[in-house]
């Protein structure tokens, strides 16, 4: 197979696809990886993101596990801390688990470190990596923006559906204040 002849117009074709133009992101863009927890589109930016691990079962902690801490989870043989986005942001209850579901479910853990400090989130779903404009985002509107408990950066377009950047700073002091008893 690698002894064989290129085909006539292959040194060209890559010559000339090689030699394209390059289209840079704006001086300007944030890279966020965007997710679904309950009926709303969230984003967190991609430096925060160690892995997407497929659904784990969920570990209670006695006395500790509640509407944001759901508890222990083992991610490849470490043991995270595992916190609700829906319980945080006051969502929606969450969905069954996959195994309560009983079917084929787009349901998966991020794993995250927050200054050094490791999370794993249960979403509904994943959908893709944006890198988006910063000029492009509007701030969110007055009523989210004054809410005591507001985590929302700013929103964005994707693929017709609006999605929230999240403050990760905010986030993670919330998390910590769901910690202590």
């Amino acid at each position: 197979l690698l002894d064989r002849e290129p085909p006539p117009d292959y040194l060209r074709e890559w010559t000339e696809l090689l030699a394209q133009r390059k289209e840079s992101a704006p001086a300007d863009a944030v890279s966020a990886l965007v997710f679904r927890v309950g009926p709303e589109w969230l984003a967190l930016k991609t430096a925060l993101f160690l892995r997407i691990a497929p659904w784990k079962e969920i570990h209670l902690v006695p006395h500790r596990s509640g509407r944001i801490l759901l508890g222990l989870v083992n991610v490849d043989g470490e043991l995270l801390l595992c916190a609700s986005l829906a319980g945080l942001l006051g969502l929606e209850a969450p969905p069954p688990s996959p195994a309560e579901a009983g079917a084929e479910t787009t349901a998966r853990l991020i794993v995250t470190a927050f200054n050094g400090e490791r999370w794993a989130f249960p979403v509904d779903e994943v959908d893709a990596i944006r890198n988006e404009s910063v000029s492009k985002m509007t701030p969110p509107p007055a009523t989210v923006a004054m809410a005591a408990q507001s985590f929302t950066r700013s929103l964005f377009e994707c693929d017709g559906k609006t999605a929230a950047l999240l403050d990760e700073e905010r986030l993670l002091e919330a998390l910590r204040k769901s910690l202590k008893p």
